[in-house]
């Protein structure tokens, strides 16, 4: 498929605005892990997000870093959450209800985040464009963070990309 310059920079745009929106965390305070550290990425154990995205038909963006940050700082209190990744402070509340938020070019995103069982999900979504991102404790001082987007329009098949933090200590 052949899109124009624009499009392809608009797609880039979107995806690094929900990956960066994708790192939210909780909804319920009694049983839910507490996902709060400094988390490095274990590129070990984490997918490639070049090949995933290729194996969806998808070019990849320019600088696809945005979909695995080397690290990442969350801070959890009762259903409320802020995320840091670099210089970016994000804040959530995840009782599920969708929340509509503008990441600037003109794009609007509605973001839900729940905790299911164990596990945070957190789904974004505009347009034909579906972004999901869960959140699981996976072993002692392991946070494995799982992103899967969807884009008819740019994508012949969903893209599911695991990446796997350790807790710095």
């Amino acid at each position: 498929m052949r899109y124009s310059k624009v499009s392809r920079i608009q797609f880039v745009f979107f995806l690094a605005v929900l990956a960066a929106l994708g790192w939210a965390v909780s909804t319920t305070v009694a049983a839910q892990p507490d996902l709060s550290g400094t988390w490095v990425l274990d590129k070990e154990k984490s997918d490639d997000p070049i090949a995933k995205i290729r194996e969806a038909g998808g070019e990849p963006p320019p600088n696809p870093g945005f979909l695995a940050p080397e690290q990442l700082v969350i801070h959890q209190s009762g259903d409320k959450i802020e995320v840091e990744i670099g210089e970016r402070k994000m804040s959530y509340v995840t009782d599920g209800q969708p929340r509509d938020r503008e990441v600037g070019g003109g794009f609007t995103v509605q973001v839900t985040a729940k905790w299911e069982g164990e596990q945070l999900r957190v789904s974004a979504t505009s347009g034909s464009m579906k972004f999901e991102t869960t959140y699981q404790l996976t072993g002692a001082e392991q946070l494995t963070v799982t992103r899967r987007m969807e884009n008819p329009d740019f994508l012949s098949k969903p893209v599911e990309v695991r990446t796997v933090y350790r807790k710095r200590q």
